[in-house]
């Protein structure tokens, strides 16, 4: 599922449907498109194919975790923004990958915020 936009091009990672379907909303409103995955490996696939400005994901998901699609992500497009949404906080290997971290529940001005800081800091 794609939606053209203005704004950036956006990898949503989370197997969580209805979280899923809450964040794209969201950041199509604010501008934005989205490329939806709805586990680690689909969204691996997306990402060798296509690319992508920002990548949004859960840490807790099936076949490929977030934190090892962020490993794999951040090896192939070291500068690429990654923001992690969990409701797993503790224990992260390496946070310092990441752009930003969320802990779930968030408000969706908290993501957009993170999204627009990531851009002004790297620059892009």
């Amino acid at each position: 599922m794609s939606v053209e936009s203005s704004g950036k091009r956006v990898l949503l990672v989370d197997d969580d449907i209805g979280m899923l379907t809450l964040v794209a909303v969201t950041l199509q409103q604010a501008g934005h498109t989205v490329e939806l995955a709805g586990d680690g490996q689909e969204a691996w696939n997306r990402f060798q194919k296509t690319p992508f400005d920002i990548v949004v994901l859960d840490r807790n998901m099936p076949l490929i975790s977030g934190d090892e699609l962020a490993q794999r992500v951040k090896s192939a497009s070291p500068h690429l923004p990654i923001i992690l949404i969990t409701g797993f906080i503790q224990g992260i290997p390496h946070p310092e990958i990441f752009a930003a971290i969320l802990d779930k529940p968030f408000h969706a001005k908290e993501l957009l915020a993170c999204i627009d800081r990531s851009f002004r800091v790297s620059g892009r």
